[in-house]
C-alpha cells in the first residue's frame, strides 16, 4: 500500500502520531508496546510535545524503539489535542495516520498490523479500536480525568476516540483533518468519527 519515495525520502506506511505533555510517567509503557508489536509495514513515529517541562522527550528518543523506526519530535506551539493531530497528519509520511496517547498500552502485538491490514478495504476511511481503564489506573487520575473516563472504568468503549485509531491519510486532507477551532481539547473525537462515517466505511476490529 505503500507510495513509491520520492528522492532520498523513505517510503513509510504508518505515521503513529504520539500527542504529549509531561508523559513521563507513562510514555515508556506506550513505546514498550509498541516495540513488541509484530508489523511488516515500514513505520515512522511522531512526538507532538504541548508544552511539556518534563524528560519525556529525552526518554522517547533513549527508548529502543527509535533505533527500530524514525522518530520526529514535533512543537505543537499552539497547544490543545486537536491541534497536535493535525501538526502530525500534516507532517506524516505515511498513507495511514494512527493516534496514540501516551498513556495507553496495547494487549496484543499484532494490534498495528490489524488496524493497517483493514485499509486493504478500499472503502475504509478509519479503524477503531475497543479501550478500558484499569479500576487501579483510574484512582490514580486526577479529577477531571476521572470525570472523563468514569465511564470506561471496568468496561469497553469502542470507536473513534484518539486512544488508538487509524485514518487513511488521503481521507484527512479530504475532510480537513480534527476541528482545532471548535474542539480544544475535548469534543474533537466524537466530531470526527462523525465526520469520517460521513466520509466513508469504519472498520470494526478487535483490537484492545
Amino acid at each position: 500500500m505503500s507510495d513509491p519515495s520520492n528522492g532520498d525520502t523513505v517510503s513509510v506506511d504508518i505515521s503513529i502520531i504520539l500527542p504529549f505533555r509531561n508523559s513521563a510517567q507513562t510514555i515508556s509503557r506506550t513505546l514498550d508496546t509498541l516495540l513488541q508489536q509484530q508489523t511488516h509495514p515500514s513505520v515512522e513515529l511522531l512526538l507532538v510535545d504541548d508544552h511539556s517541562s518534563d524528560d519525556t522527550p529525552q526518554l522517547a528518543s533513549a527508548h529502543a524503539i527509535a533505533q527500530r523506526w524514525p522518530l520526529r519530535h514535533i512543537s505543537n506551539e499552539a497547544g490543545g489535542l486537536a491541534n497536535a493531530y493535525n501538526l502530525g497528519w500534516r507532517a506524516a509520511k505515511g498513507e495511514v495516520v494512527i493516534t496514540m496517547h501516551t498513556d495507553c498500552y496495547l494487549l496484543s502485538d499484532v494490534a498495528l498490523e490489524t488496524m493497517y491490514v483493514a485499509f486493504t478495504d478500499q472503502d475504509v476511511v478509519a479503524s477503531q479500536s475497543w479501550t478500558a481503564v484499569p479500576e487501579d489506573a483510574w484512582k490514580d487520575m486526577d479529577f477531571w480525568d476521572k470525570v472523563a473516563n468514569a465511564p470506561y472504568v471496568g468496561r469497553e468503549g469502542f470507536g473513534m476516540g484518539g486512544k488508538f485509531d487509524a485514518v487513511r491519510r488521503s481521507t484527512l486532507e479530504r475532510i480537513g483533518g480534527w476541528d482545532s477551532e471548535t474542539f480544544f481539547s475535548a469534543g474533537e473525537d466524537v466530531d470526527i468519527g462523525v465526520r469520517l462515517k460521513e466520509a466513508g466505511k469504519l472498520a470494526t476490529t478487535d483490537v484492545r
